[in-house]
């Protein structure tokens, strides 16, 4: 996972996540709708930095976290009818990131992925070897 419930409070404010996960009328904060949109929007972020990058991460850049963040905020504010301009700006902005990265225009600042099976491109010729039985020595 690329972010924390804590670091969507240190974005946010404990009202907002209170809003945008809570399922009754007693105004407490789930914490398993949290936990599953930050599941999901890691997912998504592997989803397009697995064309580049080894994963798991070695090193988190504090840039994944953020647009962790800005994911899980806009899924859990759909979610209650609850997007915003500026919501859907970060959303779209952070989508762009994970798209630019998975092309290789952009980087994370981390070792890329090795390239796979760097032999499939060589050409490998064989020889049969010469027969052991013919049609008639059987």
């Amino acid at each position: 996972m690329y972010a924390t419930k804590q670091n969507l409070i240190n974005k946010y404010d404990e009202k907002t996540l209170i809003r945008f996960s809570s399922k009754s009328a007693n105004g407490t904060m789930d914490d398993d709708v949290i936990a599953a949109a930050l599941d999901e929007a890691s997912a998504i972020i592997d989803g397009y930095i697995s064309k580049q990058y080894d994963l798991p991460l070695s090193n988190v850049p504090v840039l994944l976290v953020g647009y962790c963040i800005d994911i899980s905020i806009h899924n859990l504010a759909t979610g209650k009818g609850a997007i915003t301009d500026d919501i859907t700006r970060r959303y779209d902005n952070a989508i762009k990131f994970l798209k630019d990265v998975a092309r290789g225009d952009l980087g994370l600042g981390l070792p890329k992925k090795q390239a796979e099976a760097a032999s499939s491109s060589k050409i490998l010729f064989t020889q049969a070897s010469p027969r052991l039985f013919e049609r008639g020595t059987f």
